[in-house]
């Protein structure tokens, strides 16, 4: 099974960001549907059953406090000018970056499987080609500094991402609470 660390999004969110990307079009994307916005912590790979217990048990190790994010601006990976991924960013925070790098310290088992730079954000539209589409870059331009919102993150959770013909349907494994 393919699994992930994810924060999932309040309800008022992701309708504001699902608002705000249906002015993308269609321009040759493929956007990411309501029910699934969410903030990537920790992408881990394809696992076995037991792994994945294991994964469980180490993650339930990690204590921290609530914290608070703020939901702003449009970017795009690789850059704004070959956009590949479409996305939502999150304003810089100390608590999510230590929630992340524990994370990463729990069920990372050697050095070099643990990730480059984390970049907090929340993928909205995906192309199939590193694509130069003039529209795209004047939305992002013309959005890059739009608010969505700020709410309180209690909670993180364990996710299987399940592939199916034409999309990936989520699946909860477990929800680990902050303080």
């Amino acid at each position: 099974m393919r699994i992930f660390v994810a924060i999932e999004l309040p309800e008022e969110i992701k309708e504001k960001i699902s608002q705000k990307s249906e002015e993308l079009g269609r321009n040759g994307l493929r956007r990411t549907s309501k029910d699934k916005l969410h903030i990537t912590l920790k992408f881990i790979k394809e696992v076995n059953e037991q792994e994945t217990q294991r994964i469980c048990k180490q993650l339930e190790q990690i204590k921290r406090t609530r914290f608070s994010l703020r939901i702003a601006g449009f970017g795009a990976f690789p850059d704004t000018k070959r956009v590949r991924v479409i996305w939502i960013g999150l304003e810089n925070n100390n608590e999510l970056q230590t929630l992340v790098q524990d994370i990463e310290n729990s069920i990372v088992e050697k050095e070099s499987q643990k990730e480059e730079k984390f970049v907090p954000h929340i993928t909205i539209a995906r192309t199939r080609t590193n694509q130069q589409n003039k529209k795209i870059m004047e939305f992002l331009n013309k959005n890059k500094n739009e608010f969505f919102g700020e709410f309180e993150v209690k909670e993180f959770v364990l996710m299987e991402s399940i592939p199916r013909i034409d999309r990936y349907e989520y699946r909860e494994i477990q929800k680990f609470q902050l303080r």
